[in-house]
């Protein structure tokens, strides 16, 4: 019986760890998305307004699965590293999902401001979400601290980062 156990237990360590694809990714950084909830929001003179952004909360897909969130300050400062982002403003209250590019960040207290280089807004709206998606490529201040181990056997994942 103790053969038995002891011979699953092996078969199953070595099938983890046998996939080319189970390795500690040291190099390549995830693909984060990031989104910014608003309490509400500005449309005018080519700047987007949102307030009552408390926090930003930020995720990956496989095969790091990492999740968290961040401080506005940090992501301003990240995203400023950046010329334009691409991102969707999902208006909640009007069921609206609106594609822009943005730049040129500016943060006061739990506002944030962008420029915006493509998009039609409406003048004012309530509550919002903005998913802005970063390339990993580009330099950013959130690159900075990640480290993930995948193995789809145990599901596992760690995130260094602040």
């Amino acid at each position: 019986m103790k053969n038995v156990l002891l011979a699953c237990v092996l078969l199953f360590a070595f099938s983890c760890n046998s996939q080319k694809d189970h390795i500690v990714q040291d190099v390549e950084e995830p693909r984060m998305l990031y989104v910014l909830n608003s309490a509400s929001g500005t449309y005018e003179d080519d700047q987007l307004k949102l307030e009552g952004v408390l926090s930003v909360i930020y995720f990956s897909d496989r095969p790091s699965r990492l999740a968290g969130h961040i401080s506005l300050k940090k992501f301003t400062k990240g995203v400023k590293s950046q010329d334009t982002t691409k991102g969707v403003l999902s208006l909640l209250d009007k069921n609206q999902d609106i594609d822009l590019a943005l730049s040129s960040p500016k943060r006061d207290g739990d506002t944030i401001t962008f420029k915006v280089e493509e998009g039609k807004l409406p003048k004012t709206f309530e509550r919002s979400s903005l998913f802005i998606d970063l390339d990993p490529q580009e330099e950013t201040a959130f690159n900075e601290g990640f480290h993930s181990v995948d193995c789809s056997c145990a599901d596992t994942a760690l995130n260094t980062s602040e």
